[in-house]
């Protein structure tokens, strides 16, 4: 892990440039699913040997949102071993690019985060996205070499992450193992009705309205999770290895979920952090398989607490960092 981080600082100063392109899978009779990628994902390719599915943030993905990523990854020795898509979960038809205009899929501005259908007509969960790319990076005959998926996000592509960890549909493969990495988020998902309160964790004794719904907990879910059970989820979650960081003083920002639901997770999104980290050892067989990552001197700066981890960098090539 040291011998990674000691070779990106020595080139970060001098990251060469990495292209990538607008592509498209159909979802329907009239719309597409945009993704920016090296290749398109179905024609697959003999040298890749790992795969990140990178989750934008608030701002949307009508360009890519993973320049830097790349550039990142393009420093390091293995990196053009590593295929990085980015799908675009749009959330308004004036979109800046012009090939998504006409047959993009939307979502609304916060269901999108938590595997929400579509808002055009074609009822496509979000979540459904990551499935269907990931379907076609686990196809042996596309990539017969891939060998690690990294599916990875910041702020409200953190919150995307954390819920797709817990319920999505991963298809297997012998030799192919999964990772997720949540950067940020603004608020979690909580698979019970408990909340840190008065020096503990315990059912609210005044309970905030809908502070259990979807996306910070169980109740009501999409139709995507409809199905899912508490079991099942704290199975997945049991068994699939998720690495979380925040900054130290990432304690405020604009973009900061100030509703009551999510202030009852914490004051801010490293309070939040800290908090989630206890509750997940409330269930030791789910703590067994997560890392939490505190980056000191540092507030919400996807680059500085994800890019430029060590943590980070090394899981995209499957090393998973002990735990502190």
């Amino acid at each position: 892990m040291k011998t990674v981080f000691a070779f990106f600082l020595t080139v970060c100063a001098v990251l060469p440039a990495v292209c990538a392109e607008c592509f498209s899978l159909d979802a329907g009779a009239s719309k597409k699913i945009f993704y920016f990628s090296e290749h398109a994902v179905e024609a697959g390719s003999r040298n890749v040997e790992y795969a990140v599915v990178w989750i934008h943030g608030n701002r949307g993905g009508s360009q890519d949102p993973a320049v830097l990523l790349r550039r990142r990854l393009a420093a390091l020795p293995d990196g053009r071993k590593v295929l990085c898509i980015a799908p675009a979960f749009n959330t308004t038809p004036a979109l800046k690019n012009p090939a998504m205009k006409a047959a993009a899929l939307l979502w609304d501005k916060e269901n999108w985060r938590g595997g929400g259908a579509s808002s055009n007509g074609e009822g496509i969960s979000s979540f459904a996205v990551v499935d269907l790319l990931c379907r076609q990076l686990a196809d042996g005959k596309k990539y017969p070499r891939l060998r690690h998926i990294l599916i990875a996000g910041f702020s409200a592509g953190g919150q995307f992450v954390g819920r797709y960890a817990a319920v999505g549909r991963l298809p297997e493969r012998e030799g192919i193992r999964y990772a997720f990495a949540v950067g940020a988020p603004s608020s979690y998902l909580y698979i019970d009705g408990r909340r840190f309160c008065k020096g503990r964790f315990q059912v609210p004794g005044k309970p905030v309205k809908n502070f259990n719904r979807w996306r910070k907990g169980l109740e009501d879910p999409p139709a995507y999770a409809k199905d899912i059970t508490r079991e099942q989820i704290l199975k997945n979650l049991s068994s699939r290895y998720t690495l979380y960081l925040c900054g130290d003083r990432d304690t405020g920002g604009k973009d900061l979920d100030t509703s009551p639901a999510a202030m009852l997770q914490g004051e801010n999104r490293y309070d939040r952090f800290t908090v989630f980290r206890q509750y997940t050892a409330l269930f030791p067989a789910w703590r067994a398989q997560t890392c939490f990552v505190t980056v000191p001197g540092f507030g919400h700066d996807k680059d500085r607490v994800m890019f430029s981890s060590p943590e980070f960098l090394g899981l995209i090539f499957g090393k998973r960092p002990p735990r502190p």
